[in-house]
């Protein structure tokens, strides 16, 4: 279960600075992870099965210089 928490803010200008610096603090892998968790709760709302995230590889050709 999720905790969920309220913050008030004078402006839309001092939120966002509150928004970056929360997640700021938040290490990569803490973040990977939270998103992880969000396509997955998305998912079962849209009825679609587990999958994880989408892996692509390319490789590109880059012209000589």
């Amino acid at each position: 279960m999720r905790r969920v928490w309220v913050r008030k803010f004078s402006s839309f200008d001092e939120e966002r600075q509150a928004d970056r610096e929360y997640w700021a603090a938040i290490p990569p892998d803490d973040r990977v992870a939270i998103l992880d968790e969000m396509r997955a709760e998305w998912a079962s709302w849209k009825g679609h099965g587990e999958q994880g995230l989408r892996r692509t590889v390319r490789i590109v050709e880059l012209p000589e210089r």
